[in-house]
């Protein structure tokens, strides 16, 4: 039976840090980006023993090898997709946390997404734009075998029945033949504009360039949605589970998305001085830790920012910290523990959208608030967190 090889790039070929998955274990560095492989990534193995499985009961071990060579280099292509987005964002100054690779494609993990629509639109097109030159680069090697053979190829592809191999068709002939049909597909069709796929990413970042990215985004993710159903149902018709699951895949992270962009476009109607805390505890490097932990068991105070003798603010850290790790002797002051220095300064005029945006993307549960230069208080994520859910519930009461 032949279906979609699992290593078509179906997913989203990039997205920010905070969708990471878990499982993975580390195979390599490229570029200082570490590749990740998925506990999943096994049933490709069960994919493959399928293939070159004969009707007779017997493995064909030449093509065995052939398929295994082919597979590895399918998803040698698909690294190379992913390495386009990443290093593409590289030139942005967007960097990249990993690359993941699953059954059905790779995942490019960017640590935020890239701030101008213009960017964004490079970064997307990127791995399409790989994959379309490999074809390129691989599509000489067709011209090694005769016209009637390269036939029965494609009429395996348009009409698939039994194992390739029953065609008569040479492993290295379907090797290159493979290779060059499989970066095409994946280029087409990633570029279908379905939210978060390359397309719907790349939509995106059109209808940013005339409208506000919230606007944009939510357009893109409902474009993604339909796109979706229509291939989560085409699957379920035609018993294509790889469309299915690829069709749920669409579905459920242009619906994430489309989530997120609704929250950013109701936080963006309120301003950063209707939650600002301006009684906030100052701690500072030389201060001992035990003067602290008692705060967290009476206070509501669980993230802090903390400053040098000369009042300058070096960083924030989140008060679990405090308490010395079983095992560890205890830290006495609080210089000596890991203070997040990578803090975004808000303006109490800033919209609470941006908030919401840098705790995504910052590892500090805190921000530091400013007027007219002046340090006037803090903004929590908890405290942006319950006020968000407040709205949210709002207009329920209401009705």
């Amino acid at each position: 039976m032949h279906q979609s090889p699992p290593g078509l790039d179906g997913l989203s070929a990039w997205k920010p840090q905070n969708d990471q998955m878990g499982g993975a274990l580390q195979i390599i560095r490229i570029y200082g980006i570490p590749i990740k492989i998925h506990w999943t990534f096994g049933l490709i193995f069960i994919w493959l023993g399928v293939t070159v499985y004969s009707r007779q009961g017997n493995v064909h071990w030449e093509n065995l090898l052939w398929s295994a060579l082919a597979l590895i280099t399918l998803f040698i292509c698909v690294i190379l997709h992913e390495l386009g987005h990443a290093l593409t964002a590289r030139r942005f100054g967007v960097k990249t946390s990993n690359i993941l690779l699953l059954p059905i494609g790779g995942l490019a993990i960017l640590e935020r997404l890239p701030e101008r629509p213009r960017h964004e639109l490079w970064v997307a097109v990127a791995g399409p734009a790989v994959n379309f030159g490999l074809a390129l680069l691989f599509s000489p090697f067709l011209l090694l075998s005769d016209s009637e053979r390269l036939h029965r190829q494609w009429m395996f592809v348009k009409q698939p029945g039994g194992n390739v191999f029953t065609y008569d068709i040479a492993a290295w002939e379907w090797f290159v033949f493979s290779l060059v049909v499989l970066n095409l597909a994946v280029a087409i069709f990633n570029l279908v504009p379905a939210y978060p796929m390359d397309g719907g990413r790349a939509l995106r970042a059109l209808l940013s360039m005339r409208y506000p990215r919230i606007k944009a985004t939510l357009w893109a993710t409902r474009t993604g949605q339909a796109f979706g159903g229509v291939f989560l149902l085409s699957g379920l018709y035609s018993g294509n589970w790889a469309l299915v699951i690829i069709g749920m895949f669409i579905y459920l992270g242009a619906g994430a998305e489309k989530r997120s962009a609704l929250n950013l476009d109701l936080l963006s109607k309120h301003q950063v001085k209707e939650l600002v805390r301006p009684v906030f505890t100052r701690l500072y490097l030389n201060d001992p830790v035990d003067l602290v932990t008692a705060s967290l068991h009476h206070g509501l105070e669980r993230h802090f920012l903390v400053f040098d003798e000369w009042q300058t603010l070096q960083g924030s850290i989140d008060g679990q910290s405090l308490t010395p790790a079983k095992g560890r002797p205890p830290v006495r002051a609080i210089g000596h523990l890991v203070v997040d220095r990578d803090l975004f300064p808000l303006l109490v005029s800033d919209p609470l959208s941006l908030a919401l945006e840098k705790f995504q993307t910052l590892p500090t549960g805190i921000l530091p608030v400013y007027e007219r230069d002046y340090l006037v208080g803090v903004l929590d994520e908890s405290a942006l967190k319950r006020f968000l859910d407040s709205q949210k519930r709002g207009p329920r009461k209401r009705q």
